[in-house]
């Protein structure tokens, strides 16, 4: 009987830390994790080529890795976005392929990450970066 009594005021102690713990912690703000490509306001590109930032849904930002340099993503005119699931939301990697328009032919970019920013990553960025 006595181990029951105890077993059953552990119980409640680790239940009544459940709540009042998850009312003391804050989670970190998340940023807007995906963004449609009618919604993308500007981007840029690092001088290497390999990284691409995007501001779309009205101000949040988007860092874009590629596995090698991406020849041409500096100039503006020349990026294709295409869609690769039936929406044109874009979440992750897989969901879009990135290709940069020259001379008729497009050279497809390797995408290996996407990843939205938080409000201190963007602060961070450079002036020439930030889109």
């Amino acid at each position: 009987m006595k181990t029951s009594i105890t077993l059953a005021a552990f119980a409640a102690a680790v239940l009544s830390m459940g709540p009042a713990q998850a009312q003391t912690s804050k989670a970190p703000p998340q940023a807007q994790q995906c963004f449609r490509t009618s919604a993308i306001d500007n981007y840029s590109a690092t001088d290497d080529e390999k990284t691409l930032y995007v501001r779309a849904n009205g101000g949040h930002y988007f860092k874009v890795d590629f596995a090698d340099r991406c020849i041409g993503l500096g100039f503006r005119n020349r990026i294709v976005i295409k869609v690769t699931g039936i929406s044109n939301l874009i979440c992750q990697p897989t969901d879009f392929d990135l290709y940069i328009h020259d001379t008729g032919m497009n050279q497809r970019c390797m995408v290996t990450d996407l990843r939205a920013l938080t409000p201190d990553e963007v602060g961070a960025l450079p002036k020439k970066l930030k889109p």
